[in-house]
């Protein structure tokens, strides 16, 4: 199924680049339902497909654009930057699939599964260990600090203890 749109619109295509539109309206109407074609089958594109498209793409925003340029309303320019950044938009997108997609395929998903399993068994627990000593170790520096404070600020510590249990903080 997803073959045959990818055919549909390469038929499309060279059905499309043969003939010239003879009407700014031509144009734009070829331009959007170009655009429309490739927003809706850019994610099965291959390679051949997008160089396909790009000799397309450059017809209508080169050679036929400065055919028609200067019969070009401004709101008719808006129209084409639109359908520019649309297009534009489609082949970023279909970039970034294919990085990604590398990217991934280029894992080793299995190798990372065995380093996980290694470090659980011979590494996690001393770690852990370490990370608790750290710990005990911070708080027991951050209750010295806060002592002290509030020792230089001349602050009844047992006074606030005090308070706190009645609050049972």
């Amino acid at each position: 199924m997803k073959n045959s749109y990818v055919l549909l619109f390469i038929i499309a295509l060279m059905l499309g680049s043969c003939d010239v539109p003879a009407s700014k309206e031509a144009y734009l109407e070829k331009y959007e339902a170009f655009v429309a074609k490739v927003e809706k089958s850019f994610d099965e594109f291959n390679e051949k497909d997008w160089e396909k498209a790009a000799k397309e793409y450059e017809k209508f925003a080169g050679e036929w654009y400065n055919k028609f340029k200067d019969e070009l309303t401004t709101k008719e320019n808006i129209r084409l930057a639109t359908l520019q950044v649309r297009y534009n938009a489609c082949r970023a997108l279909d970039k970034t699939a294919s990085g990604l997609k590398q990217l991934f395929e280029s894992i080793d998903v299995n190798k990372i599964k065995k380093q996980i399993q290694y470090y659980i068994e011979n590494d996690m627990d001393a770690d852990l260990e370490k990370l608790m000593d750290e710990a005990k170790k911070a708080g027991s520096e951050a209750e010295k600090a806060v002592k002290k404070i509030l020792d230089d600020l001349d602050v009844d510590t047992k006074e606030i203890k005090k308070k706190s249990n009645e609050i049972n903080i």
